[in-house]
């Protein structure tokens, strides 16, 4: 079983998720005002052929597919069009650039353990205004948010022990969100 997290940047009507050359396991309806879901897909075929497993999101005003293969925590696909990412419930590392210049305006992260934040994964998203890193430990490349607004918040665990690596050296988080006006709230 492959589980996926569909993210949007904005709240949109009821939709549903298709799958072909596999199984929905979860849920296909798409709550309407959702703006991130889980996606869990059995007897999946993830080879470079014909039959590889697709996913529809269909969803107004722009629908779209992918193939489940695709699906990687180091190059979230991004469909600039319905501004809506897809990446793996699991996620651990965010790669670089993974969702630069979207117009997203918060991100959860939800049940992931993401514990590393590559260079610019949010560079120039200059709406987003929140990001929920659910994580208890990692690393933040000091690049990660340049491009933001000053007053981005991000949401850590209560205890949450990130860092920041900038040029070779690890510096605290909170030393760091100062510095760039950013806030750091516990849960």
């Amino acid at each position: 079983m492959k589980q996926i997290r569909i993210v949007s940047a904005e709240q949109l009507p009821a939709g549903k998720i298709e799958v072909v050359y596999g199984t929905l396991a979860s849920q296909p309806e798409i709550p309407a005002g959702a703006t991130a879901w889980e996606v869990a897909v059995t007897d999946e075929y993830v080879g470079n052929f014909s039959r590889s497993t697709l996913v529809r999101v269909r969803r107004e005003p722009y629908s779209f597919t992918f193939f489940l293969r695709d699906v990687n925590s180091a190059n979230p696909i991004w469909v600039p069009r319905a501004q809506t990412a897809v990446l793996p419930a699991d996620t651990v590392r965010l790669g670089p650039r993974a969702f630069a210049g979207s117009r997203f305006v918060a991100v959860d992260l939800g049940a992931s353990a993401c514990t590393a934040i590559g260079e610019g994964a949010f560079a120039d998203c200059t709406e987003l205004r929140l990001v929920h890193l659910p994580g208890v430990q990692g690393q933040i490349a000091a690049d990660a948010f340049d491009g933001c607004g000053e007053g981005l918040v991000l949401l850590l665990p209560e205890g949450a022990a990130f860092t920041v690596a900038d040029g070779g050296v690890t510096r605290e988080m909170d030393e760091w969100a100062a510095e760039h006006r950013f806030f750091v709230l516990g849960e």
